[in-house]
């Protein structure tokens, strides 16, 4: 009945076929539970945070980017990613939409390769946030509370940086927990993860 991450991953691994990049041509596929999934499978992974137009982008560019010579294929990949989410933008515009409307496009390109280290610091982070709300004090549970109640929802000028906001909140009220460089090294697990958002 539904077409889950772990599905994804056994039909791939069944095909026995490991791609350079999977592309997600769906609304919200752009989350951790599918990269994890995918990171044995490919080396990269192009998806959407948020939701995708019905019609096309920009799919006559990626071939014609990916057959210059000596292609960088990670400058290919993100600049296929600007040239679809632009398309939109311009579909959008013909339509009426304007900037004052709730509509918002990215695509983001992920390197699978480093996903295992941003899981780990991921982990790290969670495991002292869950501990310092069950046996911390009342001020630290409140201090979490207060930043839970006060993330983004959705920053519509930034895509896929949403969680990364509410991790420095946390970490800024709790640097008793995290200490000065915690946060550092999130940003550079996820940027050396997902630095090719567009």
């Amino acid at each position: 009945k539904h077409f889950t991450a772990k599905c994804l991953h056994r039909a791939i691994t069944a095909a026995n076929v490991r791609f350079e990049t999977i592309y997600m041509w769906a609304c919200l596929m752009n989350n951790l539970e599918y990269q994890f999934e995918l990171q044995d499978h490919c080396d990269y992974v192009i998806a959407s945070t948020y939701s995708m137009p019905a019609y096309g982008g920009a799919f006559n560019e990626l071939p014609e980017m990916l057959s210059q010579p000596a292609v960088d294929i990670e400058q290919a990949l993100a600049a296929y990613c600007k040239a679809d989410v632009e398309s939109w933008d311009k579909a959008y515009a013909a339509m009426g939409v304007t900037d004052d409307d709730p509509m918002y496009t990215d695509m983001t390109v992920t390197r699978t390769a480093n996903i295992p280290h941003l899981g780990e610091v991921l982990r790290e982070f969670t495991d002292r946030l869950c501990n310092t709300y069950a046996n911390g004090t009342e001020a630290q549970r409140q201090a979490i509370d207060n930043c839970t109640a006060s993330a983004i929802k959705e920053q519509i000028n930034q895509p896929n940086h949403d969680a990364i906001k509410y991790v420095k909140a946390l970490i800024n009220a709790l640097p008793e927990v995290y200490g000065d460089d915690f946060y550092n090294r999130m940003k550079e697990a996820y940027n050396n993860c997902i630095g090719l958002s567009r």
